[in-house]
């Protein structure tokens, strides 16, 4: 009977201090184990026999485990919204000005561009002006015109500048040019410029010449004086021109007696009028109209006899 009291006792003290023991062990709970394999080793025999067949070598071969690699575990990483803010605002900013950087570094592309473009016209225009010239001038003039020729050493546009007048070359663009020129003054100088314009570069060269002496001829176109006995009028008006520039007088004589004489008026040295009034005497007058040019002179009787009271 005693025997059996000692194996209760021990069975009631024992077993609860090993229960125990087992739940303050951590190690010893289940879920810190539930993924563990247990590694045992392989026993791997190979027979070597070198020498006596009998004899068996005993290797232990250790499997290890292998890990599966494909699955990639991506850590997520929770940012609160006032950064996410901050965030943007900070990367907006840094491609804004990024932009800008691209903006101004192309503008500093184009405009070096530009001037190395400007720089370059510039050289091409100083080699077309440094290779462009005017040659061969010849004139060939008349009395009252004058056809004018000369070349150039590349395709250019040509033109005369005369007395203030631009004369287009009759030939367009080419290296020949000529142009025609009227209504001059006989025996007259003239000096003008011929300019030559190819690839934005230019060249002028200048010139002159002498129209050729033209006779000087006399057309008489009015005159008249008032006056009569009956009615005294002593005004009088002539007019005439001539072919070249000249001057002019009207002279009064009276009895084959050069009594007075006036000169004329002309706006273009060729048209001329004069108008006076004669003495009021009883006499008769005869007129005369005097041109001069240069050595040569002409004068015209005019049959127009005045009478004044």
């Amino acid at each position: 009977m005693k025997k059996y009291i000692l194996t209760l006792l021990a069975i009631v003290l024992i077993i609860p201090s090993i229960a125990l023991a087992s739940w303050w062990n951590p190690f010893t709970w289940k879920i810190f184990n539930s993924n563990k394999k247990e590694i045992i080793p392989q026993i791997q025999v190979i027979t070597t026999n070198p020498i006596n067949s009998d004899v068996k070598k005993i290797i232990p071969v250790i499997k290890t485990p292998t890990i599966d690699k494909s699955k990639k575990v991506t850590p997520t990483v929770n940012i609160p919204k006032d950064n996410k803010a901050e965030i943007q605002a900070k990367s907006e900013a840094n491609l804004k000005a990024k932009a800008e950087q691209d903006a101004l570094i192309a503008k500093q592309k184009a405009d070096e561009q530009a001037k190395l473009e400007a720089e370059q016209k510039a050289k091409a225009e100083q080699d077309a002006l440094a290779q462009l010239s005017i040659n061969n001038i010849v004139i060939d003039s008349t009395e009252n015109s004058a056809k004018i020729s000369w070349g150039t050493n590349i395709q250019s546009e040509s033109k005369v500048i005369l007395n203030g007048h631009e004369y287009i070359s009759e030939n367009g663009v080419g290296t020949t040019h000529q142009v025609d020129i009227n209504n001059l003054d006989s025996d007259s100088s003239f000096n003008g410029s011929i300019t030559a314009i190819a690839n934005n570069a230019w060249k002028n060269k200048d010139f002159q010449f002498t129209t050729k002496h033209s006779p000087l001829a006399f057309t008489y176109r009015d005159g008249s004086c008032g006056g009569s006995t009956t009615h005294p009028n002593n005004s009088c008006n002539f007019s005439w021109s001539t072919n070249i520039k000249s001057s002019g007088k009207v002279e009064v004589y009276s009895f084959g007696t050069l009594v007075d004489s006036f000169s004329s008026q002309s706006a273009d040295g060729k048209t001329y009028s004069v108008k006076f009034v004669l003495p009021n005497n009883p006499v008769s007058y005869t007129f005369k109209i005097n041109a001069t040019s240069g050595g040569e002179s002409v004068e015209v009787d005019v049959n127009i006899n005045q009478h004044s009271a």
